[in-house]
C-alpha cells in the first residue's frame, strides 16, 4: 500500500511539472505577438507614455514605434521622450498626420511650435487635448467629414449669398429745358445712380435722397429712353422703358439749365458763369469813382458808420462740376472777382464767401438748394458766422450763435422756385399755410434752421420766414418789404441792410445779433443820407447775390 501511495504522488508531481513547463513555453512563444500588438495599437490619451530608459525589454524596444504610430493617429505634438529619441520620427509623424480641414487651406501650420514646445508627459494623462490635437477625442463632424476641403476650395468657389437687385426707377415728369434739351424727373432707391440711354446717348446722374433728374438732348418730339438704377452692392435694376414726350412750360417762367445730380441753375446766371459779362477797364473805373463818392457822402453824415459787403457766389461758381460740359467759362476774371478786388482796393471790408463756400462745399448739409435758386439755411448760417465773427471784434456781445444753439430739422421739403419754374409746384396755391391742389411731385431733402434759444419777441419767428414749415418759399408779405426792428439791447450794434432775396435765409438771425435793424426792401440799393444821418448806424451792410451785382454796380 505504501508503494502504491508513493507511485501516485510521483505521477502527480510529474503531471504538475509538465503543466508548468507547458505554461512557460506558451508564455514565451506569445511574447512577440504581444509586442507587435503594443506597437500597432494607438496610445490611449488617459495612459501615461512609457519613460525612456525603462527596464522592460519589450517596452524599450517598442517606444520609437509607439511614438511614430501615435503621430499617425493624432496631430498632438510629440512627448518629451520621443522628441529626445529621434528627429526623423518627428518628420515621419508630421508627414503622416491627417490634413486638418479648412486649417490646411487657410491657416498654415506652424511646425516650429510643435517641435520647440513639446507636451509634458503628465499633461497627456491629466489634461484632455483639443479635438484637433488628439486621436482619442473625435474631431468635429464638419471637419472629419470634409478631409479634402483644402483641395476643393481652390477649384470650387464658396457659395455667395444672392445679391439683391436695385429697385426699378419711377418717372413723374419730363420737361423742356434750354433750347434743345429736356429733363426727366423721378424717384429711385436712395443712393442710386440713374443711367439713361436713348439712341446714341448715355447719361448718368446721382440721385439726391431718392430724387433724380436726367438731362438729355432732344432729337425728336417723342423719344424712347431706357432707365436703370445702379446701387453699390446690388445688381442694376430692371430697365424702365420710358416714352419721353417733353412738355413746355409757360413763357412767363424763368428759363433753367438742368445740371448734374438733381442740381438746377437759372439761365439768368449763365453769363456770370461763362464770364461774358465781365466789366471793361473803363466800366470798372466808373464804378470806382461812384463808390468812392458814395463812401465819402456816408462819412460826411455819420463818421463812425462802416460799410460791409457780403457777396454770395452763384451755385455754379462753387459747383462748376454740376454745369453741363458744353458750357465753358472764359479765361478772365468774373464780375464777382472784379468787384471784390475793387471793394478791397478802396478800403471796404468784403467777405470772400467764394473761398468760404469752396471750403465747405462737401459738408453734410447743403450750401444751396437743388430745387431752388437760393442758398440754404446752412449756407446762410456760414455767412452769418463770418459776418458776426468780424463785428464781434468791435462788439463782443454780437458774437455769432454757435451751430449747436440751433435745431437743424432734416426732412423732405417743397417750395423751391425752380420747382415752380418747372411747373411741379405753384407758389400761388399756398394760402394761410395750406397748399391747395394736388401734392407737389418735386421735393428735396434738406434742413430747416430753428433757434433753440429765446429770441426777442420783436423778431419774426424763424419758421414764419417761409410759407409753411414744410414749404420753404419765403413769405413775401413777411420778409420782402422794408421793416425796422428794435430790440432794446444797447450792447449790440445797429445796422441798415441793403439786400436781395438771399436775405430770406438770414432774416431772423441777422436781427437777433443787432439792437436795431433797418431792413430795406429787397433790391432797394439806394442810399438815403438823411436816414443815415438820423440813425447813425454802426454798419451799412450789403447782402447781394452774384447774379445781382450789376444792379448794385451798374455801368
Amino acid at each position: 500500500m505504501k508503494k502504491i501511495f508513493c507511485l501516485c504522488l510521483f505521477c502527480l508531481l510529474l503531471t504538475v511539472g509538465l503543466l508548468a513547463c507547458a505554461a512557460k513555453d506558451g508564455e514565451t512563444s506569445s511574447a512577440p505577438e504581444s509586442a507587435d500588438e503594443s506597437s500597432t495599437a494607438p496610445q490611449d490619451a488617459s495612459e501615461a507614455p512609457a519613460e525612456s530608459g525603462g527596464e522592460s525589454d519589450s517596452s524599450e524596444a517598442s517606444a520609437p514605434e509607439e511614438s511614430s504610430d501615435a503621430a499617425d493617429a493624432s496631430s498632438e505634438p510629440p512627448s518629451e521622450s520621443s522628441a529626445a529619441e529621434s528627429e526623423p520620427a518627428e518628420s515621419a509623424a508630421a508627414s503622416s498626420a491627417p490634413p486638418q480641414p479648412e486649417e490646411s487651406s487657410s491657416t498654415p501650420s506652424r511646425p516650429e511650435e510643435s517641435s520647440s514646445t513639446p507636451s509634458k508627459p503628465e499633461e497627456s494623462s491629466s489634461t484632455p487635448s483639443r479635438p484637433e490635437e488628439s486621436s482619442s477625442i473625435p474631431s468635429e463632424p464638419e471637419e472629419s467629414s470634409r478631409p479634402d476641403e483644402s483641395s476643393t476650395t481652390s477649384s470650387e468657389p464658396p457659395v455667395e449669398p444672392a445679391i439683391k437687385r436695385a429697385a426699378k426707377p419711377e418717372v413723374y415728369g419730363c420737361t423742356v429745358v434750354e433750347s434743345d434739351c429736356f429733363v426727366i424727373l423721378g424717384t429711385c432707391e436712395s443712393g442710386g445712380r440713374v443711367v439713361a440711354k436713348s439712341g446714341g446717348q448715355t447719361v448718368s446722374s446721382r440721385s439726391d435722397h431718392g430724387y433724380f433728374s436726367i438731362r438729355l438732348e432732344r432729337t425728336s418730339s417723342s423719344m424712347q429712353v431706357e432707365l436703370t438704377v445702379q446701387v453699390s452692392g446690388k445688381e442694376d435694376s430692371e430697365a424702365l422703358s420710358y416714352n419721353a414726350v417733353p412738355k413746355s412750360v409757360s413763357a412767363e417762367q424763368w428759363a433753367l439749365i438742368a445740371g448734374a445730380d438733381y442740381q438746377f441753375h437759372i439761365q439768368y446766371t449763365l453769363a456770370d458763369y461763362l464770364r461774358t459779362n465781365s466789366y471793361s477797364a473803363s466800366a470798372l473805373e466808373s464804378i470806382r469813382q461812384r463808390l468812392e463818392s458814395r463812401l465819402e457822402s456816408i462819412r460826411s453824415v455819420s463818421t463812425e458808420t462802416e460799410v460791409l459787403y457780403l457777396l454770395v457766389p452763384s451755385p455754379a461758381t462753387v459747383y462748376p462740376e454740376s454745369m453741363p460740359s458744353e458750357y465753358k467759362p472764359q479765361d478772365k476774371p468774373s464780375r464777382l472777382e472784379q468787384v471784390t478786388a475793387l471793394l478791397e482796393d478802396v478800403g471796404v471790408h468784403t467777405f470772400d464767401l467764394t473761398a468760404l463756400f469752396e471750403a465747405h462745399k462737401n459738408d453734410e448739409y447743403k450750401l444751396y438748394w437743388k430745387t431752388d435758386s437760393h442758398w440754404t439755411d446752412y449756407g446762410a448760417y456760414l455767412a452769418y458766422e463770418a459776418l458776426f465773427d468780424y463785428i464781434s471784434e468791435a462788439f463782443p456781445a454780437a458774437a455769432p450763435r454757435q451751430f449747436s444753439e440751433f435745431e437743424w430739422q432734416e426732412d423732405y421739403y417743397y417750395g423751391g422756385d425752380i420747382s415752380h419754374y418747372l411747373e411741379y409746384y405753384n407758389v400761388n396755391n399756398v394760402k394761410n399755410g395750406v397748399y391747395y391742389g394736388s401734392t407737389p411731385l418735386m421735393r428735396e431733402y434738406n434742413v430747416l434752421r430753428v433757434p433753440a434759444f429765446s429770441v426777442p419777441s420783436q423778431i419774426l419767428r424763424s419758421v414764419d420766414r417761409y410759407k409753411t414749415d414744410h414749404i420753404l418759399t419765403y413769405d413775401i408779405a413777411a420778409v420782402q418789404f422794408g421793416k425796422t426792428i428794435q430790440t432794446n439791447r444797447p450792447e449790440l450794434p445797429s445796422a441798415i441792410i441793403h439786400r436781395d432775396s438771399y436775405s430770406g435765409q438770414m432774416y431772423d438771425i441777422l436781427a437777433e445779433r443787432l439792437d436795431t435793424t433797418v431792413y430795406k426792401s429787397m433790391w432797394d440799393y439806394t442810399v438815403n443820407l438823411s436816414q443815415i444821418k438820423q440813425m447813425q448806424p454802426d454798419y451799412i451792410i450789403y447782402l447781394v447775390a452774384e447774379r445781382n451785382i450789376g444792379e448794385v454796380f451798374p455801368y
